[in-house]
């Protein structure tokens, strides 16, 4: 009796290895493979830009003591010439190549610029249009015979609580991954000061 007892043991034991063994071989965890790294846009410079705008321009400079760590600029150009990448470019394909950034200078060397870093969107190409728009906005109307106009408003941060002082000639720059793409100067200011605010329009 105590034999057959152990032989009923031994076939119980045997089919419990039997059923454990194959779970324990699925609960081995396969070693992860890495993502494929994401490839680099790649973007080829179409040429040299012309980059100087020649027609109407505005620009004005505003600061208010309500954010007195921030001055406002809203500039506006026409006549600025196309770049060379709007030959190449189709509805929905930016003619900008990001990053872009802006830059203000004065006759002094006083600077203000930064990052555009909201993504550009194009309608229609070249001629057509372009816009980034967010904190700040900034577009491109790109006209039939290579003619540009300018649209942008833009928020600098300064580290003073007064207002700048800027002096003329007043230079606005506007870059993209391949140089330059407008340049805008402004020889002629007025400005304007109040207990709060402080502006310069210059032409």
């Amino acid at each position: 009796m105590a034999t057959i007892q152990f032989r009923r043991w031994q076939v119980l034991a045997g089919l419990m290895i039997a059923i454990a063994g194959p779970a324990l071989a699925q609960t081995s965890t396969p070693t992860p493979t890495p993502p494929a790294a994401t490839p680099t846009p790649t973007f080829t410079c179409a040429g040299p830009r012309a980059a100087t705008c020649v027609g109407a321009k505005k620009l004005n400079v505003a600061w208010f003591a309500k954010d007195p760590f921030t001055v406002r600029m809203a500039i506006s150009a026409t006549g600025c010439p196309a770049v060379p990448e709007c030959d190449l470019a189709v509805d929905g394909e930016l003619v900008t190549i990001p990053p872009l950034s802006v830059e203000l200078k004065d006759a002094n060397g006083l600077t203000f610029a930064k990052t555009v870093t909201d993504p550009g969107v194009n309608l229609g190409g070249c001629p057509g249009s372009e816009l980034y728009r967010g904190i700040s906005r900034l577009k491109f109307v790109y006209g039939a015979g290579g003619v540009t106009t300018v649209l942008g408003k833009f928020r600098f941060a300064q580290t003073q609580s007064m207002p700048p002082t800027l002096t003329p000639p007043i230079t606005v720059t506007i870059s993209d991954a391949c140089g330059v793409v407008d340049s805008v100067t402004m020889n002629t200011c007025y400005p304007r000061f109040k207990d709060t605010t402080s502006s310069l329009k210059c032409f």
